[in-house]
């Protein structure tokens, strides 16, 4: 190898939710092993989660969506140690080179409460909105008029602990030695501690996600 470390910049989209971000820093301490770490944040979403619209006509000026009994949006936080496998390197600078890859670390779920709009007004003509968390006791898509702020609940952050894991197989198919353009596909899982409370119901909420995932790195390598 000319180039024994890299850095690499991407994101993904998964089966359950999205990356935002992925770094990967690797040492290339051999001509078939690259090996290092990465950190990633992103979100997962509930295999239920479906958006939904107000069901009452007065609130058919309403654009904000929202997932009926869903209390907590997932933000989550990876940071693990992992390896690229070589299968098959360039043979010249128009060909590609195929890895395997496998990481795993620590998977922090920070759980984000969801707030929704409530019109507690019975007047069919007029609307006053009231910021508050969902309860199935109070709220329906009767009188729920939408999602709140995304931003709202930023304060009120709390956190999961659990571990991933991902494996997959990466194509590099840059024009030169000392950049990577990668596509990677895969499958990872998450398993935190405790089921994690996306859903008032708690026979909805899980602990174990598990799914498919496609991202695209970019990276350049250097002594």
């Amino acid at each position: 190898r000319i180039y024994n470390k890299s850095n690499y910049f991407g994101g993904s989209i998964m089966s359950d939710g999205y990356t935002l971000f992925t770094y990967r820093y690797l040492d290339i301490p051999s001509t078939y092993v690259d090996q290092g770490y990465e950190a990633e944040i992103g979100f997962i979403r509930h295999p239920k989660e479906i958006l939904t619209e107000s069901q009452v006509p007065k609130y058919a000026s309403s654009t904000s969506s929202f997932v009926f009994g869903k209390i907590n949006t997932i933000i989550n936080l990876r940071l693990g140690y992992g390896q690229a496998r070589e299968i098959t390197d360039k043979t010249d600078y128009g060909s590609v080179r195929f890895t395997y890859v496998y990481f795993g670390g620590l998977s922090l779920a920070l759980l984000k409460p969801v707030y929704i709009e409530v019109d507690q007004t019975p007047n069919e003509r007029t609307i006053s909105l009231v910021t508050t968390r969902f309860d199935s006791d109070e709220h329906s898509t009767g009188n729920i008029y939408g999602g709140a702020s995304f931003f709202r609940g930023f304060g009120e952050l709390s956190v999961r602990p659990g571990i991933y894991f991902k494996g997959g197989v990466n194509v590099d198919f840059a024009s030169s030695i000392q950049t990577a353009h990668m596509i990677e596909l895969g499958v990872r899982g998450d398993y935190f501690f405790t089921d994690i409370p996306i859903f008032e119901d708690i026979a909805e909420n899980q602990a174990l996600f598990f799914g498919f995932y496609l991202s695209y790195y970019y990276g350049l390598k250097w002594n």
